[in-house]
């Protein structure tokens, strides 16, 4: 029952932050509503852990996460990755950083029609989930 309990809350966060980072990118503040994103996306791997369903885990989520790289660097444990993103930000003036399963991937920019659509995707796969 706990873990139904804490599966209904983790959905409800992920969607009230989905719907936070929406306002966001429709204000044109994409760099704010691109971290609410990636705390959703953080919640929704907090579901999939909970339901204890490793083939289908959050890798297979499509739209990556997306977020500001000094967000990315501030919140990075691995000092090899916090030293590796601020190489990759100060030699190729980055301003976001793509994450996707292991790989990050730099991006100079990352549109808000682009934010847009992944986060209606999410939202639609979070009423599956």
């Amino acid at each position: 029952m706990d873990t139904i309990e804490s599966i209904r809350n983790a959905k409800r966060k992920a969607a009230e932050l989905a719907d936070t980072a929406l306002s966001l990118v429709n204000s044109k503040e994409i760099e704010t509503a691109s971290s609410y994103y990636l705390k959703a996306l953080e919640e929704v791997g907090r579901i999939k852990i909970l339901q204890d369903n490793p083939r289908d885990g959050i890798a297979k989520i499509e739209g990556a996460f997306v977020a500001d790289a000094d967000y990315v660097m501030q919140e990075a444990r691995d000092s090899r990755i916090h030293a590796a993103l601020a190489y990759l930000v100060r030699e190729n003036d980055v301003s976001f950083v793509v994450k996707n399963g292991t790989q990050l991937v730099i991006r100079k920019d990352v549109s808000g029609n682009e934010l847009k659509r992944a986060l209606v995707s999410l939202k639609t796969k979070l009423a599956f989930l």
